[in-house]
């Protein structure tokens, strides 16, 4: 590590712990853009085996989950693996009894803790970090990674966005609507999980492209922590922020739960996952962070 990357990231702690006396203290006053905690049942954050397990969500104005992502980062090896779960996976929530999976985390009786417990459950991994972004935070930090390189496999049009088959170039707005559509998508949940999947690792290429420039970790730590809700402490998340751009984009596997469509209750449409194969998938990413037993969509 070079002399001015050691003195960039020196700074980059001590504007976050700066911002973090100033900013912690008043999320209350604005409701929480981004919600980051460590969860119980966890090894903690302490990065000790050098490996790091986070549940993304994207939630809705609603408070439902709509984008669910087991991210996993193995820092000696610069490998991850993404590994995305329908909305509308139907399983048993500890306290909650069965459901859809994506009203877990706004249920009462649920929230990050018992989300991840279903989460280790169907995987076998239990996840170390939940962050939830709502629609504001998804933007402010899409907006403060800029634009991003997207290939997809489908064309279509949302909230007037024109997504071609192709390469694309999104901003923060356009690169929401990318992510939030489903209706027309062959494989509507399963497609959209893996089209969050694309844009996650865009989004890590550009980070891994700008991680060295003056000025733009300070910006991202801004962004993060205007209205951010957390359990962490600022050296926490300044040691994850390090860990998290270890992550070669080159190395990473990614994969959707299969599973297929059914009816529960007064006629919803649900996803019955193929417990065996979450099983065998989680299996394979925590054994080397790769996903051989991913089945082809």
């Amino acid at each position: 590590m070079s002399r001015r990357t050691v003195l960039r990231r020196l700074l980059h702690l001590v504007v976050l712990g700066m911002l973090a006396a100033v900013v912690l203290p008043a999320a209350g006053v604005r409701p929480a853009a981004i919600s980051l905690y460590g969860v119980e049942t966890a090894k903690g954050v302490d990065f000790s085996d050098g490996t790091l397990w986070t549940l993304v969500l994207g939630s809705d104005a609603e408070g439902r989950t709509d984008a669910i992502q087991l991210v996993g980062i193995d820092a000696r090896s610069g490998r991850a693996v993404g590994i995305g779960i329908p909305r509308d996976a139907w399983l048993e929530a500890p306290g909650i009894g069965k459901g859809r999976i994506n009203e877990v985390y706004a249920d009462p009786r649920g929230g990050p803790d018992v989300l991840a417990k279903v989460v280790a459950g169907l995987t076998g991994i239990t996840p170390d970090l939940v962050v939830e972004l709502d629609f504001d935070g998804f933007l402010e930090l899409m907006g403060t990674v800029g634009e991003v390189e997207v290939r997809t496999p489908e064309a279509f049009v949302n909230d007037g966005v024109v997504v071609r088959k192709g390469e694309n170039t999104f901003d923060a707005e356009e690169s929401l609507a990318y992510v939030r559509y489903r209706t027309g998508l062959t494989n509507y949940d399963f497609d959209r999980s893996a089209n969050q999947q694309r844009l996650m690792l865009a989004a890590l290429r550009q980070l891994r492209a700008q991680e060295d420039d003056v000025g733009f970790m300070e910006r991202a730590t801004v962004a993060a922590l205007d209205g951010l809700q957390t359990d962490l402490s600022p050296t926490e998340l300044y040691r994850l922020a390090q860990f998290l751009t270890t992550a070669d984009p080159g190395s990473v596997d990614s994969c959707v739960l299969p599973g297929t469509t059914a009816t529960r209750g007064e006629g919803a449409s649900v996803v019955i996952l193929d417990g065996v194969t979450a099983r065998r998938v989680g299996k394979d990413a925590a054994r080397d962070f790769r996903l051989r037993s991913c089945p082809e969509s």
